[in-house]
């Protein structure tokens, strides 16, 4: 029997393919819900896009932790960066929303699927 046949293993990485597809999908899908219904994408930017009005997500995966993206998404308000601005600050009135009520209400899993999107963005 060859190593790693019918387990569901990759044999060189030794990982489950089954959960390497999984959170490909979870990617796909958080990608689909940050342009879309979560609405994500009308005020952050990710790539060489710079003039958004909140901070650009390009790399975030490599500078955030995943429980920082968590923290983001779920309790938008708990840390609120005040650097992401233009030398001259400006003033947004409106903050990041609670995304898991209305009018956007996404789901948990939803939301697990655009924080997984953010973790995934890597620098360019």
């Amino acid at each position: 029997m060859q190593r790693g046949k019918g387990l569901g293993l990759n044999p060189v990485l030794g990982v489950e393919t089954r959960s390497v597809a999984s959170v490909r999908s979870k990617v796909v899908s958080g990608r689909e819900i940050f342009y879309g219904k979560g609405r994500c994408g009308l005020c952050h930017t990710i790539g060489v896009s710079r003039g958004g009005k909140c901070p650009n997500l390009d790399g975030a995966g490599d500078r955030l932790t995943f429980e920082y993206i968590k923290e983001s998404v779920v309790q938008p308000q708990a840390y609120i960066r005040l650097d992401f601005d233009p030398p001259q600050p400006k003033n947004y009135p409106a903050r990041m929303p609670q995304v898991n009520r209305p009018p956007i209400g996404l789901t948990q899993k939803e939301m697990q699927g655009v924080m997984a999107f953010v973790q995934s963005q890597r620098g360019l």
